[in-house]
């Protein structure tokens, strides 16, 4: 039996699975697209269930290629981060998930820079205000979808989204939760000056969890679903280009990654 580990990459136009060997070989390679949503000017959104049932088709996909004599140790997310998604208790989505590409909520964030904001917000997140993540995004439903902000119990971002979907436990890694900007950057939690200037209690957002760190094994559901060996761990990764900077050595100051995708182009 070969030992094997599972990289998923969670983008904007798909998701992607690559199977390694223990020496960082690749042994099997699966994809599936979904689409990206405009129904507005300055409007991108996507159908998190979409995405879920994507991430389950690639899984499948992957078991198979993989076949009987290779066993899955662990498995890991890299996800388009900044996105956000509103949901119930148990993880459903309550409206379709605000992706990072999305500039609704510019108004909101001139307003913001009008009244001097700015300098606090990137100081504690490390962020400039922008459209697109989570914070003036979180905003925006406030403002204008208040029917939304109020049934929600979770704002979630697409790991601990489908953390959750994968393991029952809603987690999600440093880099990820500071795309929300919501995170305070020399604290490493949830900042509660983020989190008044929104209306978000703490109970709404996930655990945070470091890179490496191992969320929780698999629900019996989804190994049904895909295949893969009961119990297999779900080990915290981190947005997708943090997660790439890495793979490609950048550890130091004065280095630079410069980087594109489908998305962008």
């Amino acid at each position: 039996m070969q030992n094997a580990i599972l990289g998923l990459d969670i983008g904007t136009s798909s998701t992607k699975a690559i199977l390694f060997d223990l020496s960082g070989r690749e042994l099997a390679l699966a994809q599936q697209a979904y689409p990206l949503s405009t129904p507005r000017a300055g409007w991108a959104e996507q159908d998190p269930e979409q995405v879920w049932q994507a991430l389950l088709a690639t899984l499948r996909q992957i078991v198979k290629r993989a076949g009987k004599g290779r066993r899955i140790l662990a498995m890991s997310l890299a996800t388009q981060s900044g996105s956000l998604i509103a949901a119930q208790s148990d993880g459903t989505p309550l409206a379709p998930m605000i992706t990072w590409l999305d500039s609704r909520a510019e108004g909101i964030v001139q307003r913001w820079r009008a009244a001097g904001l700015e300098e606090d917000v990137r100081r504690s997140s490390g962020w400039q205000l922008q459209s697109g993540l989570s914070l003036p995004s979180i905003a925006w439903l406030k403002e204008f979808r208040p029917d939304i902000f109020n049934a929600a119990d979770r704002f979630l971002g697409v790991h601990d989204f489908l953390a959750g979907r994968l393991t029952g436990e809603f987690a999600v890694d440093l880099s990820g939760g500071a795309e929300m900007q919501l995170l305070d950057i020399s604290t490493g939690q949830w900042s509660q000056t983020l989190r008044a200037l929104v209306g978000v209690g703490p109970a709404q957002l996930s655990r945070l969890i470091p890179a490496g760190q191992v969320i929780a094994p698999i629900t019996a559901e989804v190994s049904r679903l895909t295949g893969l060996t009961p119990e297999t761990p779900l080990i915290s990764g981190g947005h997708d280009q943090t997660c790439a900077a890495l793979a490609l050595g950048l550890l130091n100051p004065g280095q630079l990654m410069l980087a594109t995708g489908t998305a962008w182009v």
